[in-house]
């Protein structure tokens, strides 16, 4: 299932939020709630394989700006080959991509109404609570650098602070996400 849709919000929240109502859809139609996990910035996995992807992309002119949100959901089964392992959504039964995409598009809708009446920090705590590898160690892969730590937190912009192996902390802004 594919879909895209144009938002008006924080920059680095866009994914994250995406990435939670994506979490919420699934389990709205059968997936099992402690399958999934959120992947920073911008993935949904099931048993530590990608199930999800959110891209965004940003949209402006002189006067307004906007993010454009596509995501695609492996609700039945993966591509072939994918950098990190893929699997479908879900193990038996899954729904028709627009029984999926409607349970999407009214997550969606209640994450954004929650960061315009409470801010980003129930997107940031929520993300917190259901991220892959938060508190842990991880590799940020950005173009041919990788850079290893601890997944520390989340500033309110969506950017990851790791924590470096000398103890100091680095913000991270966007990179691909491993196992370290």
């Amino acid at each position: 299932m594919e879909a895209s849709l144009t938002l008006r919000q924080e920059p680095g929240l866009v994914s994250l939020l995406s990435g939670l109502a994506i979490r919420e859809a699934l389990i709205a139609t059968g997936a099992n709630p402690s399958d999934l996990a959120v992947k920073w910035p911008n993935d949904v996995l099931r048993c530590e394989r990608k199930v999800a992807g959110v891209l965004a992309e940003l949209v402006e002119n002189a006067a307004r700006w906007a993010f454009i949100i596509g995501t695609g959901v492996n609700l039945r089964q993966a591509p072939a080959q994918t950098m990190f392992p893929a699997g479908g959504a879900f193990l038996g039964d899954a729904p028709d991509a627009e029984t999926f995409g409607e349970t999407l598009g009214i997550s969606l809708l209640s994450w954004l109404v929650t960061v315009e009446q409470h801010g980003p920090t129930r997107v940031l705590d929520a993300f917190r609570q259901h991220a892959w590898r938060f508190g842990q160690p991880l590799a940020v892969r950005q173009g041919d650098a990788t850079i290893e730590g601890v997944f520390g937190d989340i500033d309110r912009h969506g950017r990851m602070l790791l924590t470096l192996p000398d103890g100091g902390q680095r913000i991270i802004s966007a990179g691909d996400t491993a196992r370290a």
